[in-house]
């Protein structure tokens, strides 16, 4: 993976944290941006952690 987890899933609580359209729509960008660099193998693995990180972010 090009990234590590640790980016994934803060990346994920970024997400999910963001306080307006923009900021959200900036870390969609960036998210995009980590996942279209990596293999199709690494790429579910990846989504998992940023799930993981939305989740973390709303507990």
């Amino acid at each position: 993976m090009n990234h590590t987890e640790a980016d994934y899933i803060n990346a994920g609580v970024r997400y999910e944290r963001a306080s307006t359209s923009e900021a959200a729509q900036a870390a969609a960008y960036h998210l995009r941006a980590m996942l279209s660099s990596e293999k199709p193998a690494d790429q579910t693995y990846a989504l998992q952690l940023i799930e993981q990180g939305r989740k973390e972010a709303r507990i």
